[in-house]
């Protein structure tokens, strides 16, 4: 009776060993797999945050020049037209 008794104790010590480590696979392969996903949006919103200072550069310089066509019209109408 005593071996049954070691032997039940060896299967429940090999099975809480093994969903021990399972878990810890599990936790690992999760936290990669998180990491790589938060690299990859981090990099999303890098790209995105490059398009949009583009775009923005490029409203500034069409700014400028309407600025610039707006005086030009301003000074012809304050003016007059010059010949």
């Amino acid at each position: 009776m005593t071996v049954y008794w070691w032997e039940r104790l060896e299967q429940y010590i090999s099975l809480a060993v093994t969903v021990t480590l399972g878990a810890a696979a599990t936790s690992i392969g999760w936290l990669i797999r998180q990491v790589f996903t938060n690299q990859r949006q981090i990099e999303l919103l890098r790209e995105e945050r490059r398009v949009a200072d583009k775009l923005r550069e490029e409203d500034r310089e069409r700014m400028s020049k309407i600025e610039s066509g707006v005086e030009r019209i301003e000074g012809i109408l304050m003016h007059g037209a010059r010949k």
